[in-house]
């Protein structure tokens, strides 16, 4: 259950005709792969401040929040729409 689940699901609740409904699912995980990836990059970079910086909490602590805040969205809404 992510993203791409939740993304389907409001395409169901919207009832938009199977052709849409497609193109929604490809184009869909086409950007929020790419969402995904900048994510990464950008995480990335602090992860390497932290290495460098010996800071720990705060900086992993931003990363992981973040992160877990948008599976859980994700995840209310798909729990909502069902």
């Amino acid at each position: 259950m992510g993203l791409r689940a939740a993304l389907i699901d409001l395409a169901f609740r919207l009832r938009v005709s199977p052709w849409t409904l497609r193109a929604i699912d490809r184009f869909g995980t086409v950007i929020l792969g790419l969402l995904w990836l900048i994510f990464v990059m950008a995480s990335e970079g602090y992860f390497d401040d932290v290495l460098r910086h010996r800071r720990r909490g705060a900086r992993l602590a931003r990363i992981f929040i973040i992160e877990l805040g948008v599976l859980g969205v994700a995840h209310g809404a798909h729990l909502l729409m069902t």
